[in-house]
């Protein structure tokens, strides 16, 4: 009887494994697909059916990278992504820890506006931000979309970290009260250690949705605050040629979040869990 219950137990493990292996072969599909179509020039690209067995060819890599605007683009979205998602947290942290110790009854309340700031689309807000903007002389500067995308961010930061927050037992905040420390010193050097799992999973969530916007960038900029995403869009030519470089700047632009994601994937892991748990 044991036997044949490990053996069913070892048919189950290994067809859930089959399963799992197949639909994360379905999702990388076109990752995948893209690697190689990016990898490939103009005339092996197209070629039908695919031919998996190719050299790889980096020019479509080297021509985005070294030759035109677009790592001065990578650039930008590098320091409007990282910049945003700094202040988000540095903002939206001490509103985050004020929320979870405040004791009223309009808390609820605060916490709901909070997230609705997040439910309506960016679309919903591009015209009057752009008109802001003009009279504000912030169109094509990367401090507008730092700005907004600050906004944009705060609503997250602030439901994410009260999770946390409120998760981390008081009797520290008490017993820190009493050895002198005010209300910053608590929350620097006691809670958020605690919750560093929360900062890095919210971290994570900021930088992706700032580095993957394109509505804003679209309008909001010209030529100097252009970002990666807006820039891929003008090699979609009707030249076929071009479709390899949109390619490769897909992944490049793909790359950077990935490895984020991959270097915090512990804390990234353990705060959704711990988000999940509070929620």
């Amino acid at each position: 009887m044991s036997v044949r219950l490990s053996v069913s137990k070892a048919i189950s493990k290994v067809a859930v494994h089959l399963v799992l292996a197949v639909m994360m072969l379905i999702f990388l599909y076109p990752v995948i697909w893209l690697l190689q179509f990016s990898l490939k020039p103009h005339v092996e690209a197209f070629k039908v059916p695919i031919d998996w067995t190719f050299v790889p060819n980096f020019v479509h890599y080297r021509n985005l990278l070294f030759e035109g605007v677009f790592l001065g683009r990578l650039l930008n979205s590098f320091i409007a992504s990282g910049t945003a998602t700094v202040l988000s947290i540095a903002v939206g942290a001490p509103a985050a820890y004020a929320l979870s110790r405040l004791r009223a009854r309009g808390k609820n309340l605060i916490l709901l506006t909070v997230l609705t700031s997040r439910m309506a689309p960016p679309i919903a807000f591009i015209v009057p931000y752009f008109l802001i903007y003009i009279q504000l002389g912030l169109t094509d500067r990367l401090v507008g979309l730092i700005l907004i995308y600050t906004a944009f961010s705060l609503g997250l930061v602030v439901w994410s970290l009260w999770a946390f927050f409120d998760a981390v037992p008081k009797e520290l905040d008490q017993q820190a009260q009493i050895d002198g420390a005010s209300t910053m010193q608590i929350l620097l050097k006691i809670i958020l250690p605690v919750a560093v799992a929360g900062l890095a999973s919210t971290g994570v969530l900021c930088f992706v949705l700032a580095w993957n916007d394109f509505i804003f960038a679209l309008i909001l900029t010209r030529t100097r605050a252009v970002t990666a995403p807006v820039e891929i869009t003008k090699a979609m030519a009707y030249q076929a040629e071009e479709l390899g470089m949109v390619a490769a700047g897909a992944i490049i632009v793909a790359t950077p979040a990935i490895i984020f994601s991959i270097i915090v994937r512990k804390y990234l892991r353990s705060g959704m869990l711990g988000g999940a748990l509070k929620g």
